[in-house]
């Protein structure tokens, strides 16, 4: 998809007007792309671990914490 077309279905997108499913596609597909391009322009490293990996493991250790406030971590 060119850049021309993508920019109209982000303007139409945000200015509240409903776009049938290809169009959202195309749009969900640009968005990435701009993700990805930013990333690498920033030298954006992705993280090795999922969000939900990642929270996992800060909720075991909250559970741990608070059900033994006698140990040091």
């Amino acid at each position: 998809m060119n850049n021309e077309l993508a920019l109209q279905l982000h303007d139409r997108f945000t200015r509240g007007e409903i776009l049938s499913d290809a169009e959202q596609e195309q749009l969900e597909q640009w968005y990435e792309l701009q993700d990805n391009l930013e990333a690498e322009a920033l030298n954006i490293i992705p993280p090795s671990e999922s969000l939900e990996t990642l929270q996992n493991k800060v909720n075991i250790f909250l559970n741990y914490y608070f059900s033994n406030p006698e140990k040091d971590c």
